[in-house]
């Protein structure tokens, strides 16, 4: 079960194949090729793999690279892994810790074939992990009219000093920024950020230790502290305690709409998390603000950043504009346990207004307008809720908050997990329960917490007729 922080998202491509069949003796073999398209060349190579192998058909699925890499991670988790597949080499190394796919075993005449260095993008733990098959070159335009207005001549830098000079020249000259990376979408600008990073000595894996350098602080943990479920993280630094310009979109917590927008039903759709927390700065104090509500807006307030607004940003049509979805996290269980942490930190609960015009509240609500949807298709999401950090908070304390705020969440969701609407433990749904309930709604019975989580089955934290009416229907069967 997966745990899901987002607040920013990233991810580097190179585009790489894999292979993770266990065994040749298989009759049917599945292919997943990113990219949305399998090519006349990509067909070849499979007519003649069955020429070379009777009895195996293969056959390739075409798949969108917003959806593909986390589709064959999943799959592999699930234990179905695709025998093969075309796949960016950033996901290589984390199957192959977790025993997801196998080693390939490349003749010493081939690997003469790649550039020093390439095999090194599909190598892990001493072993290689897939067949490198494309690569990119980058090129660095030029605006001269730019550059003559700042004073310069239109002539390439040739080292990153002087790249760096002249974006500085041009930026004090003309206001107009000096240097900037294609932003046409995730992917490309991701590119364009590894390019400067590995070429400045960068990396994104530590070789000594295999840990994650971007975003060190950030986690994805299997089995987190024990506890029975994957916390997937985005959880990005942000500038230290002093920071003035904290609170809103530069150098803190908070990012800009696309950096959410274009990914969040991608990431979502893909893991099908038990709750979703979200997170981003607040007021300028050291508060640990609990959103209560927030409102579907048919007009987002411009952001911070270009393009302001949104991208895309799917309407809600279950729900009128200025309508409202609620918060689920246990509110007070994690006011308390912060509190009880000594922490220094002033945990509430905003009941008054929602999370805010900007980020905040697109988060907030959308992670709870995703566990409404995943409810009605039956998909089990339990909490969703939005946090606001104060700007005065420094990072390791947010950490730790969020780790507090967490294991009360998982708390409700272990008790979720127990059959929903078996309020008397029995392990069955039957007339028993819905006493139970009905005699506490009457007010001549009062159900313990415990038994008022698992009685909650549209997921309000309030006890009402409406359960007792889905509780009827799971009674009688519907």
């Amino acid at each position: 079960m997966k745990f899901t922080f987002i607040s920013s998202l990233f991810t580097a491509l190179l585009v790489t194949l894999f292979s993770s069949f266990q065994s040749m003796a298989a009759t049917e073999m599945h292919g997943v090729m990113c990219g949305g398209e399998i090519r006349a060349a990509d067909n070849a190579v499979v007519e003649e793999f069955m020429a070379d192998n009777p009895g195996v058909n293969v056959t390739m699925e075409a798949v969108p690279w917003g959806t593909c890499q986390d589709k064959v991670i999943n799959l592999a988790i699930a234990g179905d892994p695709v025998s093969f597949s075309y796949v960016g080499s950033r996901t290589l190394k984390g199957l192959a810790e977790n025993g997801h796919i196998v080693a390939v075993d490349i003749p010493e005449s081939q690997k003469k074939m790649y550039q020093p260095g390439i095999l090194n993008t599909v190598s892990h733990l001493g072993k290689v992990w897939g067949y490198p098959h494309a690569f990119s070159t980058k090129a660095l335009f030029m605006n001269c009219g730019i550059l003559e207005q700042a004073g310069l001549a239109c002539e390439g830098p040739q080292t990153w000093d002087e790249l760096y000079s002249m974006a500085e020249t041009i930026k004090n000259s003309t206001g107009i920024a000096g240097i900037g990376l294609c932003g046409k979408d995730f992917d490309n600008t991701m590119h364009q950020f590894l390019n400067y990073l590995y070429s400045n000595g960068g990396q994104v894996i530590d070789p000594d230790t295999n840990e994650i350098t971007l975003n060190p602080n950030g986690w994805i943990g299997n089995n987190w502290e024990d506890r029975g479920y994957d916390i997937v993280s985005y959880f990005p630094t942000f500038y230290p305690a002093d920071c003035t310009d904290c609170g809103q979109g530069d150098g803190d917590l908070e990012v800009d709409y696309q950096d959410t927008s274009e990914d969040w039903f991608n990431i979502i759709d893909s893991i099908n998390p038990v709750a979703i927390i979200t997170f981003s700065r607040g007021f300028i104090d050291y508060s640990w603000e609990l959103e209560w509500k927030y409102y579907n807006l048919a007009t987002w307030n411009y952001d911070f950043t270009p393009p302001y607004l949104p991208t895309p940003n799917p309407p809600d049509s279950h729900m009128p504009v200025n309508g409202r979805r609620y918060t689920s996290l246990p509110l007070d269980s994690i006011i308390n346990a912060i509190d009880s942490a000594n922490l220094g930190l002033n945990p509430y609960v905003d009941y008054t207004t929602g999370a805010g015009a900007y980020l905040s509240e697109f988060m907030g609500y959308h992670g709870a307008w995703t566990k409404a949807r995943m409810d009605s298709a039956n998909v089990p999401c339990y909490l969703a809720g939005h946090i606001h950090v104060g700007g005065l908070i420094d990072w390791e304390t947010a950490h730790e908050a969020v780790k507090i705020s967490l294991r009360e969440v998982i708390k409700v969701v272990d008790y979720y997990k127990q059959l929903p609407g078996d309020i008397n433990g029995d392990s069955v749904i039957s007339i028993t329960d819905l006493i139970i309930i009905v005699f506490h709604i009457l007010g001549t019975n009062e159900m313990s917490a415990e038994q008022i989580q698992t009685a909650d089955l549209n997921f309000d934290l309030v006890i009402t007729i409406e359960d007792v009416l889905k509780l009827s229907d799971i009674v009688i069967g519907n």
